[in-house]
């Protein structure tokens, strides 16, 4: 069956093109969905009344994304990880994870939109593609890192301190930014 896309469609076309689908496709996806026109000499001629508008539409969405690519590829999403004795993750980040993230930033993607392989669940920082619009994806970075890092070097320095007093050394304190002696 031919249809007259009406918006851009990914392994299908572009707006305006003519192209041949299963009819079940057409029939309960792209036509109820306003995707496309069944190809007939009336719908030729309403495609052709519409299309500035719809070209004008794409171009705008369009900058919408490149406006949103550069404002998730400005920022690194930090999140912290609980983590077992050899640095292992006690879970994994998953593309809800990252939309979090970007949500907790003030900008709201769908999670389907983040092309997340594979959950990630190892400490490091990562490219995580994200789909905005047709051929537009943006590469947020994202760093994990582990949430009781502080805690442990806390007692790593007490352990550390209290080794020095048993051998008879006087540990030394860091010293604290603004303080003048």
């Amino acid at each position: 069956m031919k249809v007259i896309l009406r918006s851009d469609i990914d392994s299908l076309g572009k707006i305006g093109e003519l192209v041949n689908v299963k009819p079940g496709y057409a029939r309960n996806f792209l036509v109820p969905q306003g995707f496309a026109y069944v190809a007939s000499p009336g719908a030729l001629r309403r495609f052709e009344e519409e299309k500035k508008q719809l070209i004008s539409a794409g171009e705008r969405e369009r900058n919408r994304a490149e406006a949103l690519k550069a404002r998730i590829e400005s920022r690194v999403y930090q999140v912290d990880m609980k983590t077992g004795e050899q640095g292992r993750l006690y879970g994994s980040v998953t593309a809800q994870t990252i939309t979090d993230l970007l949500h907790d930033a003030g900008i709201e993607i769908d999670r389907r939109r983040i092309k997340l392989e594979q959950p990630i669940k190892a400490l490091g920082e990562f490219q995580v593609p994200i789909k905005l619009y047709g051929d537009i994806s943006a590469n947020a970075r994202v760093v994990v890192a582990d949430a009781d890092a502080h805690v442990r070097a806390a007692i790593e320095a007490e352990v550390a301190a209290a080794e020095a007093l048993a051998r008879g050394e006087v540990p030394v304190a860091p010293a604290m930014d603004g303080e003048d002696d």
